[in-house]
C-alpha cells in the first residue's frame, strides 16, 4: 500500500532561484518568485481551488 504522507515533490525558493539564475542569469524578485509558486499551485491541483475553508473545483 503507498504511504499517502509520503512527500512526491518538493521545491523550495532556494530551488526557483537557481533555476533563474541558470535560465535568466539572475535571482527572481519577491514579485517574480509569488507568481511562480501560484503557477505551481495552479499546475499541481489542476483545476481545484484553494479557499479557507479548503479545496474546491473551478467550473
Amino acid at each position: 500500500m503507498v504511504d499517502k504522507s509520503q512527500i512526491v515533490y518538493s521545491l523550495n525558493v532556494e530551488d526557483i532561484q537557481t533555476v533563474a539564475i541558470q535560465e535568466i542569469g539572475r535571482e527572481l524578485t519577491e514579485d517574480e518568485i509569488e507568481k511562480v509558486k501560484n503557477s505551481i499551485m495552479k499546475k499541481s491541483i489542476g483545476m481545484t481551488q484553494f479557499s479557507p475553508g479548503g479545496f474546491r473545483s473551478v467550473t
